[in-house]
This record gives C-alpha cells, structure tokens and sequence, in this order.
C-alpha cells in the first residue's frame, strides 16, 4: 500500500522480518513517549555484530545512526509511515563505512532532517530499501542520498524534499539534490521515486563518477539552481558503462 504525505507517495507497507533466522535478533522500542532522545538504535547496533537483527518499533527516534562497518539489518518493523529517525539537523541521520557487500540492510524508516545527508555511504556497499528519505539537507552533494565508493543498492525508496547546494547558500557546482553517486561506485538505484529535491545540478539523481545502474525509478518536480544542468538526471564526468533504462522522468524546474 502506498500513501500520500504532503501529496508524496510513501511507502506503508509492514515489512515482513525472519527473525532470529541466522542470529540474534535485539528490539527497539519507544513505546508511548512521542520523541526517544537516548540512542536506543545506536545502542542496539553496538551491542551487535555480523548477522545479527535489530527490529524497530514504531515510534520517533531523534539520533543519528552508523552501522559501524556491521552486516547486520536494521528494520522498522511496521515500516515508513511509523517509524521516523530524526537527525534534528545535526549530521548524516544514517551511515554506512565500509563493510560487506550487501549484507548491510537498512529498511522501513521515514529517514529525515538530516543535516550533512539523509543517508551517508562511504565506501560502502549496504541495501536501502522500502523507506522514505525525506527533509534533509547538505551544503555539498546528495541532499537525500550521498554513496562515496561502493556498491550499494538503493531500492523502492521515497526520497522527496531533500535541498542541497545554493538553494542553502552555498558556493560551487553542487549535484544530487535527491541522490548523489560519486567516487568509483558500482551503485544500483533501482524502483524508486525522486520527487520535489533542489540543488545546483542533477536534482533528481546526479552521477560524477562510477559505473551506475539506474532502473525503473521515478523521477518528478525536482528543482535545479543552474540553468545548464538537468533537473531528473545529470551524469556529470566519467560514466563509462553507467545504465539508464525505464525510468519515468516528469517535468522539474531549472531556475
């Protein structure tokens, strides 16, 4: 089932979890407090290691989260609409470091008020899925989403309402307002909707670097600051080997 917020489609389906299946498995929960300010996720994360699961229940959680290099998966259990993570405007909501390829899971969260990304990738190679990556900001690239490196894959995520570049006050040429891939990324962005992001250049999703796989996305009314770059999708330098196939791509705005 899908819903609108603010007239954006965001995922609302309960994601459906194996618990236990191949390790321990912590919960997360806020109960009946409207804002959790103790790190309850992070401390779960520390106390695990590979394949473990933590499960998250619904509620809002105001910190910022680093996998710390882990593969383990982190899951809000009834998904999007329920479960926020509140960066408060304080750094990257979500980090990935290095780690294994796609053993990282991050999945059924509304991913929001980031203030140096929504969600950070740094040589990194996590799965993102199933969440709503919303109102966050970064005075350099990737406003929503920014992978330095890696093979992530970023899959049947909402991303919407992220603003980077001079659309903040900031100088030089700025891309990715909803997604940022740059560095020698093998990405996959793969069944999303990018819709309502500003920045200089790429507002929708914007390659510099890397061999990108991007499929079957969505990509609408993304707002760009600089009248030569591309509101949908922008590659930038060196693309060899990057696929756009299947995307839908509606008018967006360059100002």
């Amino acid at each position: 089932m899908v819903l609108l917020i603010a007239g954006v489609p965001v995922l609302a389906m309960p994601i459906p979890v194996a618990a236990g299946a191949h390790g321990t498995t912590r919960t997360v929960r806020c109960g009946a407090q409207a804002l959790c300010t103790d790190g309850r996720i992070q401390t779960a994360i520390n106390s695990s290691v590979d394949g473990d699961t933590v499960l998250v229940y619904p509620g809002t959680y105001q910190e910022l989260v680093d996998f710390g290099g882990k593969s383990i998966r982190v899951v809000g259990v009834k998904g999007a609409n329920t479960t926020t993570i509140e960066g408060d405007g304080k750094g990257a909501v979500v980090s990935f470091r290095g780690g294994k390829p796609r053993e990282a899971i991050l999945e059924g969260f509304t991913v929001r008020h980031g203030g140096q990304s929504g969600i950070l990738m740094l040589g990194a190679s996590p799965i993102v899925r199933e969440n709503a990556i919303v109102a966050n900001t970064d005075c350099g690239d990737g406003g929503g989403v920014l992978i330095e490196g890696g093979s992530p894959l970023i899959l049947r995520n909402t991303i919407s309402g992220n603003v980077a570049g001079t659309a903040m006050g900031c100088g030089g040429y700025i891309a990715g307002g909803g997604i940022a891939v740059e560095a020698d990324s093998n990405a996959e962005i793969v069944g999303n909707v990018v819709v309502d992001n500003t920045n200089n250049a790429g507002s929708g999703i914007a390659v510099t670097g890397g061999t990108v796989r991007i499929e079957n996305n969505v990509i609408e009314g993304n707002s760009n600051f600089d009248a030569g770059g591309s509101s949908g999708i922008e590659l930038l330098d060196s693309h060899t080997g990057t696929t756009v196939t299947q995307n839908l791509v509606l008018m967006g705005v360059n100002s």
